[in-house]
């Protein structure tokens, strides 16, 4: 991973997704998830580590570090306005796709961070 956080120089698209997808700091975590829903990154693989951030602290007992990388990969995946993420949060493999059962409409991802508050 390359230094330019503490250098003050921006990151790149690649940068971003390696940055998310290590587990060691979630300081890094959090600012690739803000870089990439800033950014309006479509890439398949930053929206796929996003939807994995995001659901690995639904449903379970999560560290305050785990949870602000969660809230800020819902933001992002809600710029994206990604139809990947919205499949994965209705589909059955997703532990609140039913959050809003008593909807005509799926959850949307914009929706997701205020989930998470009440989780």
């Amino acid at each position: 991973m390359d230094d330019n956080a503490s250098a003050g120089q921006p990151i790149s698209k690649a940068e971003a997704l390696e940055r998310l997808e290590q587990r060691d700091d979630p300081t890094q975590r959090y600012y690739a998830a803000w870089w990439l829903g800033r950014m309006r990154c479509q890439n398949p693989k930053a929206i796929s580590l996003l939807i994995d951030a995001l659901g690995s602290v639904l449903g379970q007992p999560a560290s305050p570090d785990d949870l602000m990388v969660a809230r800020n990969a819902a933001r992002a995946l809600g710029k994206l306005q990604s139809q990947a993420a919205q499949l994965k949060a209705t589909s059955s493999c997703w532990p609140y796709g039913n959050c809003c059962s008593n909807r005509s409409t799926a959850p949307r991802p914009q929706r997701w961070a205020s989930t998470l508050a009440t989780c």
